[in-house]
């Protein structure tokens, strides 16, 4: 999974990114681990913290992330943000190199979704 962000790969990052949390987020609430509690919390902390990177890059998330993330029951809170981008253009560039570790559970969860799609 790429962890450098940019217009070439925004949707497919993504969209990788909401279908984990979608995915970290379908524990059984009946019978759990607490690493299963732990990876959808960090993965729903990643996100956050994507959507805080992509606003402090200019662009408005609520319309360049929200109809990408629906598809797998995830949006971003709030309104169009005026004064910020509202596409994503060639000058988009942010590092998520740190949570690679988080990334790499979105990037499996990935494969197996493409795989059932085949």
């Amino acid at each position: 999974m790429d962890m450098i962000i940019k217009r070439e790969n925004f949707n497919l990052f993504v969209n990788k990114l909401a279908n984990g949390v979608k995915q970290a987020d379908s524990y059984n609430d009946m019978c759990f681990s607490t690493s299963e509690v732990m990876r959808a919390r960090a993965l729903r902390e990643v996100l956050d913290e994507f959507i805080e990177r992509v606003e402090a890059a200019g662009y408005c998330p609520f319309k360049t992330m929200n109809k990408l993330m629906k598809p797998y029951g995830q949006w971003v809170q709030g309104e169009k943000i005026k004064g910020l981008k509202q596409q994503i253009d060639s000058n988009i560039h942010i590092d998520m190199s740190q949570f690679q570790q988080a990334l790499h559970y979105c990037e499996e969860q990935w494969d197996i979704l493409k795989k059932k799609a085949n």
